[in-house]
């Protein structure tokens, strides 16, 4: 889209030179992206300007602005450090390229970390279902919620990124969180572990979209399905413990 073209069109319409309908029809003629002369983060700027003059529409807006984050190249540390200040984003939370790429190794790790806490809830079940261990469900909940707790804290405050599957917006995302830690015999690692992974492969695919836009070889798409598979597996054995767990405490 040519800026400069369009916001002289903008004010040649407020002048009444031409009509809005004429300026409609000019502005669908410019091209959606041509970065000419400026860098993406000046882009970023005028588009403000011109969202705040009227002269484009929200809609518009974050079309150009998805198309700039897909796009902007080496001024990926720039963009994502500032553009908070420049227009506030649909999702505070949200990250692209470069970024996406870190963070998805770290969410791997936490998701890692989370599975390990699974697999150890497991094992304490079928332990106390033997009668090894003689201590009640509710110390599973209070190690359940301290789990939970520190993986909440560390991933909002610590990765300070996305806190849920980033359709969602905050007031949700908190909910989640909330439900994770009261729920935490369910919550842990199941919620928080859909949640990573959700979050995982929205990071995988920021990451896969920068990687093609500036020629990389794109990798481990086929690892990032088996490992979604595997989760998905996990989950239900997690469900089928728990249960055979409670109905065993109504038995005993």
């Amino acid at each position: 889209m040519d800026l400069a073209r369009l916001d002289k069109l903008h004010d040649m319409m407020k002048k009444g030179v031409i009509t809005k309908k004429e300026f409609d029809a000019e502005k669908a003629k410019l091209i959606l992206y041509d970065a000419g002369d400026t860098t993406p983060l000046d882009r970023l700027e005028k588009l403000n300007d011109l969202l705040k003059s009227g002269a484009i529409s929200r809609a518009e807006f974050n079309q150009q602005k998805k198309r700039l984050m897909e796009n902007y190249g080496d001024d990926a540390p720039v963009i994502t450090k500032r553009r908070a200040s420049v227009v506030r984003p649909d999702n505070l939370f949200d990250v692209h390229g470069r970024d996406a790429g870190k963070l998805y190794r770290d969410t791997r790790t936490l998701g890692e970390s989370v599975s390990a806490v699974g697999a150890l809830f497991m094992v304490l079940a079928f332990f106390m279902m033997a009668g090894f261990i003689g201590q009640e469900l509710v110390l599973l909940h209070v190690f359940g919620f301290f789990v939970g707790l520190a993986v909440l804290i560390y991933d909002f405050v610590f990765l300070n990124k996305l806190v849920a599957p980033r359709e969602l917006p905050l007031v949700a995302q908190l909910v989640f969180a909330c439900v994770c830690c009261v729920v935490p015999f369910i919550g842990i690692p199941v919620g928080i572990s859909i949640w990573l992974t959700a979050r995982e492969g929205f990071l995988y695919d920021d990451y896969c979209k920068y990687q093609k836009g500036h020629g990389e070889k794109v990798v481990g798409g086929v690892v990032s399905l088996w490992q979604l598979v595997v989760n998905i597996i996990s989950w239900v054995l997690y469900v089928i413990t728990l249960v055979i767990f409670l109905i065993w405490q109504t038995v005993v």
